[in-house]
């Protein structure tokens, strides 16, 4: 890949892209026009040497074959064209995903979510009120640092959750959003994920302590070995005078293992 002449990143050599990247990426985080010598400053203060953007015509020609990059020649300004800067409402962003966005839906992206400061707001509006259907194609909400504060419990946040934790809500990245597919399969849907929620909550296991209990009575008694045979003049040492037990069967059962065991006990008991 072309390295930018003498431009340096914390004292190595750095490619062409690397640098268009850091550009493309603090115009979407400024929202507004920047002149060129404002960001060559920021660049600069951000570890990089030899940079000289007014000058550099591999840079300029760059960025100019960016198509959401709009160059004033004139006031010698870069702006960033965010594609989702006119949505100005939950509504608009209905209509958007609504009109052009039905078969393959929308990512989430920082493109985004930079466009407007409401925008986390109106995304996790939308879905609570069930107007959009939404895949998350990763694992991030169970863990890194957008992981939800209630994992593992009863309170533990859902994609359509009203009230989200701080991690839950500002974790949308990479979220698939899609329009509702016809009435009577979206209240199909809905009324199949309630099924699986009640028939989940009617669920009722016996106590621990029945199931340990349980357990401890229909496990066979283990005997332990006899006293280890003395070694050929083990009787001249001092350390061996000592007696010594090993302990056998040392394992710790889990609470599914002692669930299993039950369930097998109790087919076990109406077999016969």
């Amino acid at each position: 890949m072309d390295k930018v002449p003498s431009v340096l990143y914390r004292g190595e050599a750095c490619p062409l892209s690397f640098v268009l990247h850091k550009i493309i990426s603090l115009l979407q985080e400024e929202k507004k026009p920047m002149h060129l010598l404002q960001i060559e400053n920021y660049l600069r203060t951000n570890g990089f040497n030899g940079i000289d953007v007014c000058n550099n015509s591999s840079i300029l020609e760059g960025l100019r074959n960016v198509n959401r990059v709009y160059f004033d020649t004139e006031r010698k300004q870069l702006s960033y064209v965010n594609p989702y800067e006119s949505i100005a409402s939950a509504e608009a962003l209905l209509a958007k995903i609504n009109h052009s966005c039905q078969v393959s839906g929308i990512r989430v992206t920082n493109e985004m979510i930079f466009a407007n400061d409401s925008m986390p707001k109106w995304i996790n509006e939308l879905l609570e009120k069930r107007k959009l259907r939404c895949i998350r194609p990763n694992s991030s909400n169970l863990k890194g640092k957008f992981k939800c504060r209630f994992i593992g419990t009863s309170k533990q946040c859902d994609i359509y959750s009203k009230n989200k934790c701080h991690e839950c809500f500002h974790n949308l990245q990479d979220l698939l959003l899609f329009p509702l597919g016809k009435k009577e399969f979206e209240e199909a849907r809905f009324q199949l994920d309630q099924d699986i929620k009640n028939v989940w909550d009617s669920a009722v296991l016996p106590p621990l302590d029945e199931l340990i209990r349980n357990h401890n009575l229909e496990t066979p008694t283990i005997n332990i070995a006899n006293k280890r045979e003395k070694k050929k003049g083990g009787d001249n040492i001092p350390g061996l005078r000592n007696k010594m037990r090993r302990i056998y069967n040392t394992h710790l059962f889990t609470v599914q293992e002692l669930r299993n065991d039950y369930k097998k006990s109790q087919l076990e008991k109406r077999s016969n």
